[in-house]
């Protein structure tokens, strides 16, 4: 039976899907290992802000080279972009085509915006019932030196509604300093939508090229030698977007299926993770993460062990509070966590066993929180379904077959 070239020969970047029956069902398959992936790398993220964030200061040995590499927050943040990026264009290459970046396009602003909004309201609602501790709690744990103290001095001035609002619908994606920094944590979201605008322009885009992929490669190599974080970190997108194509393509399947190359991905990842930990310990400055998160995430695909272990239901249950997990720590820790210092300080006062229970306090509260936070996401999800079902089901006209992107199972049967 006769199949659609995926990769034509003696040109291997072009590469591109057709609009075809079933498309909406391929757009709706989970990739368990990027969701799995999601989760830990938002565990790091929290693990990062409750021992390096509370604790740094007074406890240096936290950031060790040895725990460098699992508590670096910025490593982790950039493996997101990555992520978001062939998640974003996952769809388009399952068959969705123009239809299912259009239905993304759509929902990503309210996707972003409703749990930005709910966790932010959660701040002013702490602030107004005089939960959130006070910056002299940070003396306790080191004062001006920690991350603590400059948490809890953005929330001394009284929040009023429309900072609220202002906050979650503009500000967080449009100023680098808001004038109500509620979520400190979230200026991520300035590249996360800056990112997803570049990948859904470059997947309209592919269709009216043969060299699509070529043009998306360049450009991703050309934000990521451009010395302005925010530029990198879309470069981060675009090599998702890459990712993406070479999954559907069945590269990665094949990559997993080879024995030299599991050998290589260990290497590999063994030889990223002590890059990234010796560069974390010793010039944190550096913007190095997005050099070391795209590598590290294309290791980790072409790794069965990894990908396993990611798709497992640990890292499946991880990866469904990633979100919720990332948007709630602040609250808990401006909140739960300073309130375990004053007590942990008053009896006994802080001992390293003491530092150890508020920390893990702190970081077992803040993932029961995102649990709780879930219902939020639900309902996120079924508002920006009832946004998709706007967009007509068929978009233009369809690309032609001869460059549509075969599934792995599609590949496998052509050559039975």
């Amino acid at each position: 039976m006769l199949q659609p070239q995926a990769l034509r020969r003696g040109h291997p970047w072009i590469l591109a899907p057709v609009e075809r029956a079933g498309s909406e069902q391929a757009a709706r398959i989970r990739l368990h290992e990027l969701d799995g992936l999601r989760g830990w790398a938002a565990l790091n993220v929290v693990t990062f802000h409750t021992f390096i964030g509370l604790f740094g200061a007074v406890v240096p040995g936290f950031d060790n080279p040895l725990t460098a590499f699992f508590l670096d927050g910025f490593l982790a943040v950039c493996i997101f972009f990555v992520l978001s990026g062939e998640a974003l264009s996952s769809s388009y290459f399952a068959g969705g085509g123009r239809t299912a970046v259009l239905k993304l396009a759509v929902k990503r602003y309210p996707r972003l915006t409703i749990p930005i909004l709910a966790a932010t309201a959660i701040v002013a609602v702490l602030c107004a019932a005089g939960l959130v501790g006070d910056v002299a709690t940070a003396d306790r744990v080191g004062g001006e030196r920690t991350h603590l103290h400059a948490w809890l001095q953005l929330l001394q001035a009284p929040v009023s509604p429309g900072g609220v609002l202002q906050f979650a619908l503009s500000d967080v994606y449009l100023r680098q300093f808001p004038r109500h920094d509620l979520q400190p944590f979230l200026w991520t979201m300035r590249a996360e939508m800056l990112g997803s605008i570049v990948v859904f322009a470059m997947l309209l885009a592919l269709h009216r090229t043969r060299y699509g992929l070529i043009v998306v490669a360049i450009a991703a190599f050309s934000c990521m030698a451009c010395p302005l974080p925010l530029v990198r970190y879309v470069a981060c997108f675009l090599f998702g977007l890459i990712f993406a194509a070479a999954r559907h393509a069945g590269f990665f399947a094949r990559m997993q299926q080879s024995r030299p190359m599991q050998y290589a991905t260990w290497v590999m990842i063994a030889a990223l993770a002590v890059t990234a930990s010796m560069l974390h310990w010793r010039a944190p400055l550096l913007s190095y993460q997005p050099l070391v998160a795209v590598p590290l995430v294309f290791a980790v695909f072409c790794n069965r062990a990894c990908s396993d272990f990611f798709a497992n239901r640990l890292s499946r249950l991880l990866g469904m509070i990633s979100f919720p997990l990332y948007l709630i720590q602040f609250p808990v820790l401006v909140s739960v966590a300073p309130a375990a210092i004053l007590y942990a300080d008053s009896h006994g006062g802080l001992t390293m066993g003491a530092i150890w229970v508020v920390a893990l306090l702190s970081w077992a509260s803040c993932v029961v929180a995102a649990i709780a936070f879930y219902p939020v996401e639900v309902f996120t999800k079924w508002t920006c379904d009832r946004v998709a079902k706007l967009v007509p089901r068929r978009v233009g006209a369809a690309v032609p077959s001869s460059l549509q992107v075969p599934s792995p199972a599609q590949q496998s049967s052509s050559g039975s």
